[in-house]
């Protein structure tokens, strides 16, 4: 059985994207003539946990969706929106190159491989939807895709940051009804910045020696 499901969302008529928002939204419903066959399933949306070493630049933060069952879905298009805690990490793009699991519409993307146009501000919205009119990816029961992935470039000093999504602007699509947002669960993720090697063995030297100077005291 599958599930067909849309986008009911109005950060679709104001998205970066806008201009061929509402073409593509026609082509949604068309998708999903005759498919009114509902079924459950309940889809995970994760803000991978993920450490960058502080200093560098371009550390990939994955996106990933996950559909627990017990049915399969049919999935056209899809939004997310979401914030970040420091305003001090640098973000530089948003795309589809997702390592973790293959893209969701990989080969069939729409907007890709830049989800969104720097520069990147929080809260960040991106966004994409299948190429093909009419067409739609089936999530088999059990299976994970990613979403994206947020480039960003780390700060020199260590901080721990919170991805936060907003449950406001997250939506699937593939139909005339909303998917329910009780069966779309968000899971948060962590960011966090530590030393280099080379910077943490440093300090572990240092420390060994200030002990060994306390001791000789």
């Amino acid at each position: 059985m599958f599930h067909c499901f849309t986008v009911g969302n109005p950060f679709w008529k104001s998205a970066v994207r806008g201009p061929v928002v509402g073409l593509l939204l026609s082509s949604v419903v068309w998708a999903c003539l005759g498919l009114g066959t509902t079924a459950k399933a309940d889809l995970i949306v994760t803000a991978e946990t993920t450490s960058a070493y502080s200093g560098t630049t371009h550390n990939p933060f994955e996106f990933t969706l996950r559909n627990s069952g017990p049915d399969d879905v049919l999935i056209s298009a899809f939004t997310i929106g979401f914030s970040i805690s420091n305003p001090a990490l640098s973000l530089t793009d948003l795309t589809y190159d997702t390592s973790l699991a293959s893209y969701i519409f990989q080969g069939n993307s729409m907007f890709g491989p830049s989800l969104f146009t720097p520069p990147l501000d929080t809260p960040v919205m991106f966004a994409d939807l299948y190429a093909i009119p009419g067409g739609s990816i089936t999530l088999l029961a059990g299976e994970t895709v990613g979403l994206g992935v947020l480039w960003f470039d780390a700060p020199t000093d260590q901080q721990i940051t919170q991805i936060n999504f907003d449950s406001t602007l997250i939506s699937f699509a593939n139909d005339v009804d909303l998917y329910p947002d009780s069966q779309i669960q968000l899971v948060n993720g962590t960011l966090s910045i530590v030393p280099e090697p080379g910077t943490l063995s440093l300090l572990m030297a240092a420390a060994a020696l200030v002990g060994c100077v306390k001791l000789r005291r």
